[in-house]
């Protein structure tokens, strides 16, 4: 430090108030921004903090980066008759503490940002699965509806019916065992799904539709 610092302190104690002053607000304004940051990150994780967060964090680095111009000015100003040198270190010495504050701010600028974009990929994501979540059952529905539809009709139905009742069998391991017919009569008009056994066994089946009973519910 030079020797005419003190001197020129001691002889102007509004220059060594001033710069105090700047020191403390500084250190002051420093820890207040950062556990502001830190409690807001710490608290709000979803999309209303991410905007407030943006917003505050814009507008506290615009306030302090406004305050510590103001006050390096001031400080320059009051410390003009100082020699160069003096006034060399002190401006480095407050650059050196807004510098990490500065990088700091920059760091959370960098991280929201980040932040924000992953939630915009998320939501576009989550809005394209219910896009199509939202045409398989609009196409769900048409089918049901032309299924519903073809099976008013009794030639339908008993094709239905007979289609259904082959699966039956299939699902049962019976169809590779045993000839299966699906139109058979038996002692009468209906029509039945007959099946022949090994040992000249045989079972009936018969297929109903429960479409019109279906819809007459409906109606």
């Amino acid at each position: 430090m030079s020797p005419e610092l003190p001197a020129a302190l001691a002889a102007r104690p509004e220059l060594a108030l001033a710069l105090l002053v700047g020191l403390v607000l500084g250190a002051l304004l420093g820890a207040w921004l950062m556990a502001r940051i830190q409690s807001r990150l710490r608290l709000h994780q979803e999309d209303r903090f991410e905007a407030l967060s943006a917003l505050a964090l814009d507008r506290t680095s615009e306030r302090f980066l406004h305050l510590a111009g103001e006050r390096l000015g001031s400080l320059g100003r009051s410390l003009g008759q100082a020699n160069d040198a003096s006034l060399e270190k002190r401006a480095a010495a407050v650059e050196a503490l807004v510098r990490p504050l500065h990088e700091a701010l920059a760091r959370v600028d960098t991280k929201l940002q980040q932040v924000e974009t992953q939630r915009q990929g998320h939501h576009q994501s989550l809005t394209q699965q219910l896009e199509h979540v939202t045409r398989a059952n609009r196409l769900l529905e048409q089918e049901t509806r032309n299924l519903a539809q073809a099976l008013r009709s009794p030639n339908a139905r008993g094709r239905w019916g007979e289609l259904q009742l082959r699966r039956v069998v299939e699902l049962a391991g019976m169809l590779e065992h045993c000839d299966f017919f699906e139109q058979a009569t038996l002692g009468g008009s209906q029509t039945l799904g007959r099946g022949r056994l090994v040992g000249r066994r045989r079972f009936m089946g018969r297929g109903r539709s429960p479409i019109p009973r279906a819809a007459s519910a409906r109606t």
